[in-house]
């Protein structure tokens, strides 16, 4: 509920500001990178994000594990 809340303070902040998000004498146009570098993130970004979710599931998935074979993992003493 609370990150709704946060999106739409967000939302409605850009709008009020719209067309001037970033400086008032720069519109978010000018501000904007060249077409060449939007395109190329676009086209890298499935890639990178192939690469780090399965990661995360991974890291989770080994994580979430209580135990190892039957055996307790040891006690962190801090």
């Amino acid at each position: 509920m609370r990150s709704g809340q946060i999106l739409l303070l967000l939302t409605a902040w850009a709008v009020t500001q719209w067309p001037f998000i970033v400086y008032s004498d720069i519109d978010l146009h000018t501000a904007a990178a060249p077409a060449a570098t939007l395109t190329f993130i676009l086209a890298t970004l499935p890639l990178g994000m192939g690469l780090v979710l399965p990661s995360l599931w991974l890291l989770f998935a080994v994580l979430r594990k209580a135990t190892s074979h039957g055996v307790a993992p040891p006690c962190l003493v801090g």
